[in-house]
């Protein structure tokens, strides 16, 4: 138990020093929404919220998200230890769509119509630009983001590093505005 631990708080740090500065990492535990109104004040340009596949939604997930909105801190969601979960992306889905809409699955399997349905119904903008050319264009999504009205979701296992390099890619795309020439492949499908 000892060992499982020391790597689950080794891959946390990791994840942390690798986003410090421009993301602010959020584990998904009751201790840490005591601390997160005083950083959150200060200012995040992003929060990563982490929430645990095999747990599912839990009250201090619902109380973290909360605060991350009335900071309009826009957010990103890792569904992590899915390797372990006993419950399905759709029912992790569901969970998190009951805290608000916007939640839009970015993992890899999702299905084009799928997920451009689902961008499509989170700002009137990107309605528009799906219904006229059935697709919807990186930088709206980016903007999107930005402004709250769409979380893109990960599923994955960090200790296994699945799931992480669809995630980093697409923060790097939306965080510092890059267009990178792989940027289709995870924001278009």
């Amino acid at each position: 138990m000892k060992n499982k631990k020391t790597r689950n708080l080794i891959c946390s740090l990791l994840l942390a020093a690798v986003l410090v500065g421009v993301l602010l990492y959020i584990d998904n535990s009751p201790l840490k929404s005591s601390m997160l109104s005083t950083v959150l004040q200060k200012g995040a340009i992003y929060a990563l919220l982490v929430v645990s596949g095999s747990e599912g939604i839990q009250p201090h997930t619902e109380t973290l998200f909360k605060l991350l909105c009335r900071y309009s801190v826009p957010t990103f969601v890792f569904i992590n230890k899915m390797d372990i979960a006993h419950l399905s992306r759709q029912e992790l889905m569901g969970g998190l769509k009951k805290m608000g809409d916007g939640f839009i699955d970015f993992s890899a399997g999702v299905p084009k119509e799928e997920f451009y349905d689902g961008l499509a119904m989170c700002s009137e903008d990107m309605m528009e630009q799906y219904l006229d050319t059935g697709t919807v264009p990186a930088d709206a999504i980016r903007q999107s983001i930005r402004q709250r009205q769409v979380f893109p979701c990960f599923f994955g296992a960090a200790l296994r590093l699945d799931g992480l390099g669809r995630f980093f890619c697409l923060l790097t795309a939306v965080c510092w505005l890059l267009t990178i020439p792989y940027a289709s492949v995870y924001m278009t499908h």
